[in-house]
């Protein structure tokens, strides 16, 4: 060591003072350091000169490049790095606080709360380098900074370097890409691909070390250590003897699966996943600890009511109370309802105890919102739904070309107002414009008003409304992201009314655009993932777009739901079945949501759990449209088609003989062994055709029913030659019948879906 000590001081003299020893492994040594050009505190990391001559310095700094471009909050940054002589180092900064082995060190077990938020900011971090294509591969407690009590994830290089640069052999040499108390399975072998899947393997063994006080498979050498984890199941909590919630257990059931398959698919849906479990285990199911005064940090925005004069101002009262959300849903601590289960409540007279019971929520804010010319006024009302108390009230007169500023000083004091504003620092800015042409923000909010419907009427003026703001404003991002939302929709057969060729076009590029004008709008990068799955059918695609869409925004119930939607079709039950659950969590009373949570298990063949959510649906609204589509489809899956057709029935005679709903009637029909009638609603869409688009798929999913084989293969190459959104659906248990056919099997691997 003081051979290398002196040699390091020798080959950097002029641009670093080596002051101190930090530690020192089996790979490097670590000092502390003034950079001398800086003038600032910096940590000098070596690689043993043994290492150093084995990777060659041309390889290592190549891949050491590769992580300094990485940036992320939660990420130690890579100051520099170089050959030093033939020895090779990076600098990185100095934490002094230490890392989560000192913390473990002093205190032992740490508290779940504190243990699972370490780990989501660790899962966050990782998320971000798995994007840019690094794995880290050494994730341990050593690697694990602290810096004022939030986890920094170190030491990206060496392991990532010595992995991608080392000559064949090397590992086999005694150079091991990883420490073995907290390696995968599969790094053990040198030949096996690894994926970001093993990053969260070994954070699974800190977060168990982290609650047992040890790492999960302990043996007296590493060889043990690797053999054990191969050969036996991870130990569980209760082993060591620590009572934990059962959620949490399971969740390191999944961590520390032995195969990869099994384990949370992402980096970014595990800090989904935790973020979850945080809110499911702290006090007051969700909500902040109470304080004194007995407000808590969560919350639901009723929609303001229109005061105006004119009734057609409630597109912006509505607008309004969307923007107030969205801004809300920024502040870190406070968990906001999302827009649906919030609107469920407008225009009845509900006491706001019983809202925060249904809701979960510890504060309702209420509001009024008056326009005349181009003044506005705006009265809210913040009241603890524990006891009907009123926390804050205030009236605000403004020029509608304020109204950016209007909300901005609106949300800060509702901020100020809960009892995170005095515990944790609130962002400067909550909300942030997107346009600065008053004309078009009222457009926008217009179409959103009509958008939000879903009825195809609705979305014809919603696209007006869309192009019409972006005329005033070419820049406007949302409203291009609005325009892709409403053409994705009409462009999508089960409810739309537009040929996918013409619609899905049009929805894709105005969904890129919005992305090119913000590359960080959430709702680009959803609507983006839409026309991936239902158009392009390109599924790496669709599902970067939406896991980017929920990391910008992991309140953004929608994007959850399209996620779910994502993983049913392309047979991850489990998966879509969790992810739909979340995306209802965070929007309970929304009935699209619930739904997609029945389809879900549809497709995994959990019959009679979808059932429950149809029921539960219709139990609300009688005639919801999907609610009784999808129970027709699900009773016939379960063999009772006499069920089906009364659910049809009423659906049809309350929503009319609409293409998709009609279709589900002939499919019932046929296997009601009454093929005339079938073949009747054949001739009746046929005959639609002439006054609108009507999808392929439809008839031919009553041919399949009919088992008229030939003719439902030939409608399936009409649908495939339509570039229809029901292609990635072919999942479907309906289709089971002939999923052995060739002609279906050739299908599927023209389309990529099998």
């Amino acid at each position: 060591m003081l051979d290398l000590l002196e040699s390091l001081q020798a080959a950097l003299q002029t641009r670093y003072a080596i002051e101190r020893e930090l530690g020192h492994g089996g790979m490097a040594v670590v000092y502390r350091a003034r950079d001398l050009r800086h003038d600032r505190t910096v940590a000098l990391k070596v690689l043993q000169p043994s290492f150093s001559a084995r990777l060659g310095a041309e390889r290592f700094l190549r891949e050491i490049r590769v992580v300094a471009r990485l940036q992320h909050p939660h990420l130690l940054p890579l100051f520099d790095s170089g050959d030093a002589g033939g020895l090779l180092y990076y600098v990185m900064p100095c934490i002094d606080e230490g890392s989560l082995r000192d913390l473990l060190d002093r205190e032992g077990r740490l508290e779940p709360a504190k243990a699972l938020r370490l780990v989501r900011e660790v899962a966050d971090a990782l998320a971000y380098a798995h994007r840019q294509g690094v794995i880290h591969r050494d994730i341990k407690p050593e690697n694990i900074l602290l810096e004022e009590g939030h986890a920094i994830v170190a030491d990206f290089g060496v392991a990532r370097a010595v992995s991608a640069a080392a000559e064949p052999g090397l590992t086999g040499a005694g150079v091991l890409a990883g420490t073995p108390a907290y390696m995968s399975p599969e790094q053990a072998d040198e030949d096996a691909p690894l994926d970001g899947r093993s990053d969260l393997y070994s954070l699974g063994c800190v977060l168990y070390e982290i609650l047992a006080g040890h790492p999960p498979f302990t043996a007296v050498s590493s060889i043990a250590q690797i053999a054990r984890r191969l050969t036996e199941p991870a130990p569980t909590l209760s082993a060591a003897g620590v009572s934990a919630p059962a959620a949490l257990q399971d969740l390191l059931d999944r961590l520390l699966a032995r195969h990869r398959a099994e384990r949370v698919a992402s980096a970014a849906e595990l800090a989904v996943q935790v973020a979850d479990l945080e809110r499911r285990l702290a006090p007051g199911a969700g909500a902040l600890p109470e304080p004194a005064s007995g407000r808590l940090a969560t919350m639901a925005v009723l929609p303001f009511v229109n005061l105006s004069a004119d009734p057609d101002n409630e597109y912006f009262s509505d607008g309004m109370t969307e923007e107030l959300i969205t801004a809300l849903g920024r502040v870190e601590g406070l968990r906001v309802v999302s827009r649906a289960s919030a609107f469920t409540f407008k225009g009845k007279d509900v006491d706001v105890r019983e809202v925060g019971q249904r809701l979960n929520v510890g504060a309702v804010l209420e509001g009024s919102v008056r326009r005349a010319g181009d003044r506005i006024r705006v009265s809210a009302q913040l009241v603890s739904s524990s006891d009907g108390y009123q926390l804050w009230s205030d009236s605000y007169d403004r020029k509608l070309a304020d109204v950016f500023a209007l909300q901005e000083e609106l949300t800060q004091a509702i901020v100020r107002s809960l009892p995170l504003a005095a515990a944790r620092p609130r962002p400067r800015v909550l909300v942030r414009p997107s346009t600065t042409t008053t004309e078009a923000y009222t457009l926008y909010l217009r179409g959103r008003f009509e958008a939000l419907k879903r009825s195809i009427p609705a979305l014809v003026a919603a696209i007006g409304y869309f192009e019409q703001a972006v005329e005033r404003d070419p820049g406007y991002a949302l409203a291009h992201a609005g325009l892709a939302e409403c053409w994705l929709l009409r462009g999508f057969e089960e409810f739309g009314d537009v040929a996918p060729l013409e619609a899905m076009p049009r929805g894709r590029a105005a969904a890129r655009r919005a992305l090119e004008l913000d590359p960080g709008l959430a709702e680009g990068h959803g609507w983006s993932g839409v026309a991936s799955l239902l158009f392009d059918w390109d599924w790496a695609a669709a599902e970067g777009s939406f896991r980017r869409a929920v990391e910008l925004r992991p309140d953004y119930s929608l994007a959850h739901a399209w996620y779910a939607v994502f993983l049913m079709a392309r047979g991850r039950h489990d998966e879509a079945i969790a992810r739909s659950q979340l995306a209802a969590e965070l929007d309970p009373l929304a009935l699209t949501i619930r739904g997609v949570v029945g389809q879900c298990y549809h497709y995994g063949h959990r019959y009679d759990e979808a059932l429950a959510c149809h029921r539960a649906t219709l139990e609300v609204d009688p005639t919801n449209m999907r609610a009784l589509l999808w129970s027709s489809r699900t009773f016939r899956a379960l063999g009772r088609p006499a069920d089906a057709l009364p659910a049809i029935e009423q659906a049809i005679a309350h929503w009319g003989r609409v293409p998709g709903l009609l279709s589900e009637l002939g499919t019932v029909l046929a296997v009601l062994g009454r093929p005339a009638e079938a073949e009747a609603i054949v001739g009746e869409l046929r005959g639609m055709e002439g006054r609108r688009y009507v999808s392929p798929f439809f008839a031919a999913a009553i041919h399949g029913a009919l088992a008229m084989e030939e003719e439902c293969r030939r409608g399936f190459a009409r649908v495939e030659e339509a570039r229809s959104g029901m292609i990635p659906f072919l999942g479907d248990p309906a289709f089971d019948s002939y999923r052995q056919s060739e002609w279906f099997q050739d299908l599927l691997r023209r389309t990529g879906v099998g």
